[in-house]
């Protein structure tokens, strides 16, 4: 059988296994079809669960903001009346939009709903959104004026007193949701159906005929689901794909979305995508063939008779016969060329073997000038003979011992190491074998009972096939180093405990201060005198909290404002009730992690107790309680204070109060030295708000780039 023979049939097996493969395809692809409507159903429920959940969520914030309201809070129904209709103006998708109080009456809708008219007790909605404790979504209701389909939606709102008042309502309209859906593509033959929890159509594409009318009992069951699925059809729907979100797996959990598609419509061009594909198949065989016969000639059986010639000639003793191939591209002519580059090839690889070998005896004798003039011990461990192939002269300078006595085996390297390190030492070893570096610091013993620390590094050698078979490794003779660490760390510890009672000192005297002041006051028959020296009291004590915190922290030169903040205000609003100014609550925002110098954190924080002390005395006490809000944020390369209250206020003569009194001189005083600036604001409660930059100018300059920690990770135990 010729070479062109063979290339045929060689095509046709090639092309038969493609043959099979389309009918098996063909086979398959009613399932694959269905797959991928499962698939596509799931999507375009998903699709559609998710612009569902937008709509309610921009509900949400409808009623929301209608919540929050004063006009609404109040049942001031000329006002809510006039803020229903600007929120409402140009969103056709709403109806009804208003608010009912807890009696189901309407005080407040639009200018299309006759308020007088209407009464909302009893309806599904109401007592829905009465029970409820947030956003609520009802089912499918027909409005009253209309008799349009609507989805009730109710949020309670809260009265003056803080306790729910009633419910703000807004319907959405259902013949505008099925004119928003309508406007999507949806695939041929496939419906779109949206139900309530209790199951009640309120939407259906593309016909509406069920619109209000409950779901199919065999459908039921979806409304209870906790996840989406795909299922084949029911009854007269079998051979349809249907896809559903259930409530549990949306944002507001309140609707059904079902999507029905059928694989057939779905997927039209699947089945002349097959027949195209046994034409295209069959087109391939024919032009295969014909490019077997053409090419097999010009590019495999021409070449391969004339190797055939240069052979016989070769066998014949013609050596200077030659293929003579003009193609050098080919394998079968790079064949050709193998010939005559054979015995060149071996002359040269020769000479490149003894090159190989010169070299490794200079490498050799350079390692061997190197280690013999090290100051470091280089070793090398045999792994198959488990012992030292190598060690160099140093080892005798530093161990004391022959490195030869340890070579024969006379020693035993783990005997030279001191007893508590000679566990670590063990290990490493394998370690190092199994392929990892390993760098460990131990002591050795040297003979005449001296101490050395020794910092040895080492790693796998490993021979051409990848395999380790040796490790190898750098001792060093670290003991001054050593010695000079132990020495650093004493020291340290030494100025810790300096540093820890000058700490004491100084709170002591600290405290020794608050109680004279405190004695002081209690001493004096005015009441101006006595708030005066407790004031006082509370400056010094902030400073005491503040030097504590720096001490206790991990930097003494910084303190972690954000966390120190949260103990500041504890204290303070803890010295508001044992005043008895009323019942004072102060929230705090603030993020750990915000390092302050410490020449700035103690006017920082006599800023926060002025601030926070005046908000109290002054803006609450009249109201004999509230909150009191302290923020403390970064800001790019600044931080920002703000102490604010729900007081009415503080403002007189265009000016604020607080700022004539002597704690606002030292907050400004305070501020300036920060080198920020200080805003107030007393019209809605008092507001004062301090913008300083993270580090100061002379900060900056007196200690520059923040260095950078040294450390060694061998350090000596």
């Amino acid at each position: 059988m010729s070479l062109v023979t063979r290339l045929h049939l060689l095509v046709v097996l090639a092309v038969l296994p493609a043959i099979g493969i389309q009918g098996w395809d063909e086979l398959i692809l009613r399932r694959d079809r269905e797959v991928q409507v499962r698939a596509e159903a799931l999507r375009l429920a998903q699709s559609a669960a998710g612009e569902l959940d937008g709509i309610l969520d921009g509900a949400r914030t409808l009623l929301l903001s209608l919540a929050a309201a004063p006009s609404v809070r109040r049942q001031d129904a000329v006002a809510c009346r006039q803020l229903v209709t600007e929120l409402a103006h140009g969103i056709e998708k709403y109806v009804a939009v208003g608010a009912v109080d807890g009696s189901g009456r309407w005080f407040c809708a639009g200018d299309d709903v006759p308020v007088a008219s209407l009464d909302a007790s009893g309806t599904a909605w109401f007592e829905t959104g009465r029970k409820g404790e947030g956003f609520a979504v009802g089912t499918y209701t027909q409005n009253p004026l209309t008799g349009r389909g609507v989805l009730p939606m109710t949020l309670p709102f809260a009265g003056p007193d803080g306790r729910t008042g009633g419910l703000v309502h807004a319907s959405l309209d259902l013949a505008w949701l099925s004119r928003h859906f309508a406007a999507r593509v949806l695939p041929p033959g496939a419906t779109l159906a949206v139900t309530s929890r209790d199951g009640s159509p309120i939407l259906r594409l593309p016909e509406a005929a069920q619109v209000g009318q409950p779901v199919r009992e065999e459908l039921r069951w979806m409304l209870a689901a906790d996840r989406p699925g795909v299922l084949a059809g029911i009854d007269d729907d079998a051979s349809r794909i249907i896809a559903y979100v259930p409530p549990a797996a949306t944002t507001n959990r309140s609707l059904l979305v079902i999507v029905s598609l059928s694989p057939r419509e779905a997927l039209p061009e699947l089945a002349t995508a097959s027949w195209r594909g046994l034409l295209l198949i069959g087109s391939c065989l024919l032009l295969a063939l014909a490019a077997a016969h053409f090419a097999g000639r010009a590019f495999i059986v021409q070449p391969v008779e004339a190797l055939l010639r240069a052979a016989e000639r070769w066998r014949a003793g013609d050596f200077g016969a030659r293929a003579g191939l003009a193609d050098r591209h080919s394998e079968l002519a790079r064949l050709g060329a193998a010939f005559d580059g054979m015995a060149a090839s071996l002359e040269a690889h020769e000479a490149q073997m003894q090159e190989t070998l010169e070299a490794l005896k200079e490498s050799e004798a350079r390692f061997r000038q190197f280690a013999e003039n090290s100051h470091d011990v280089l070793w090398i461990f045999d792994r198959q003979r488990n012992r030292h192939d190598y060690i160099s002269p140093a080892f005798a300078q530093i161990w004391g011992r022959s490195g030869d006595a340890l070579l024969r085996g006379e020693i035993a390297f783990l005997d030279t190491v001191h007893p508590d390190d000679r566990a670590k030492v063990e290990k490493a070893l394998p370690e190092v074998l199994g392929g990892r570096e390993v760098a460990l610091t131990y002591r050795i013993v040297r003979p005449d009972g001296g101490i050395r620390w020794i910092r040895d590094s080492g790693f796998p050698i490993r021979d051409g096939a990848g395999r380790i078979v040796r490790a190898g490794g750098i001792c060093r003779d670290v003991t001054e180093w050593a010695m000079i660490t132990q020495e650093r760390e004493r020291s340290l510890r030494e100025r810790e405990l300096m540093l820890r009672e000058i700490n004491h000192r100084v709170k002591n005297n600290l405290q020794v201060i608050i109680s004279l002041l405190r004695l002081q006051a209690n001493r004096s028959g005015s009441d101006e005198v006595r708030d005066a020296f407790d004031e006082a009291c509370g400056r010094v004590s902030t400073i005491t909290e503040l030097h504590s915190a720096l001490f206790e922290g991990t930097q003494i030169s910084t303190l972690d404002f954000g966390s120190y903040l949260h103990e500041l205000c504890a204290r303070l609003e803890a010295g508001m009730r044992g005043a008895r100014v009323g019942e004072i609550r102060i929230e705090v925002d603030s993020q750990p992690g915000s390092a302050i110098d410490l020449d700035r954190a103690v006017p920082l924080g006599l800023i926060v107790n002025e601030l926070v002390t005046n908000a109290i005395r002054h803006g609450l006490a009249d109201r004999h309680g509230g909150t009191v809000q302290v923020r403390f944020r970064p800001d790019g390369d600044r931080y920002v204070l703000s102490v604010h209250d729900d007081g009415p206020g503080i403002v007189a003569n265009g000016e604020t109060v607080l700022e004539q009194g002597l704690g606002m001189q030292l907050v400004h005083g305070f501020v300036k030295r920060l080198q920020g600036t200080l805003t107030i604001d007393g019209t809605h409660g008092f507001e004062a708000v301090v913008n300083f930059p993270a580090r100061s100018e002379r900060h900056r300059r007196e200690t520059g780039p923040e260095p950078r920690p040294e450390a060694d990770p061998a350090l000596p135990p």
